[in-house]
């Protein structure tokens, strides 16, 4: 008797697990690159633009990894000296997908850290972002993005090195194509 109860506890449990692996279609794409663009506003600048790329990898529908992701961001003061007022940002996360709420419409949450680099004054640190936003469609989305950038910028002055914590945070709108 006790070996009939074990043999169907043994079948009852592997049928469990079978049918939870299988809680969703396998029809979504696992590995996808997308484009952002952003306009925001930082503190003490006019304007704020970046551009960023990222590869993300799909484990689940709703679950993703931001593998990698690079951005560039620069003041819209500064475009005719683009390439020294640049801020480089790499950063890797993970990303949220809502479920489909209205056609193809969903919403999606994402939180990323990394390095970040200003190339004219020569400092680097840790930077975060995270983002909210609505996936308008299959390849388009649209959101908002906080990012925090953080760094401890070394001076020298006839001969005395001077240390100085930077922070900075950015809020911009985002477009992006994901395909």
């Amino acid at each position: 008797m006790k070996k009939i109860i074990c043999l169907w506890m043994a079948i009852f449990s592997i049928s469990v697990t079978v049918s939870a692996q299988k809680l969703y279609e396998d029809d979504f794409k696992k590995n996808r690159v997308a484009i952002d663009l952003g306009i925001g506003s930082a503190k003490g600048a006019n304007g704020i633009f970046d551009l960023g790329v990222r590869y993300q990898r799909n484990f689940l529908p709703y679950l993703s990894w931001d593998a990698i992701g690079v951005k560039a961001m620069v003041g819209t003061d500064y475009f005719d000296e683009l390439w020294t007022h640049t801020l480089l940002q790499a950063m890797t996360g993970i990303r949220g997908t809502s479920p489909c709420f209205y056609k193809n419409m969903s919403g999606y949450v994402a939180l990323d850290a990394g390095y970040g680099y200003h190339i004219e004054n020569d400092y680097g640190g840790v930077c975060c972002e995270f983002n909210l936003g609505l996936n308008v469609c299959k390849n388009v989305y649209v959101g908002y993005a906080l990012n925090f950038q953080k760094a401890n910028v070394e001076t020298y002055v006839m001969g005395h090195t001077y240390s100085n914590d930077m922070k900075a945070k950015t809020h911009s709108l985002r477009v992006g194509f994901i395909f």
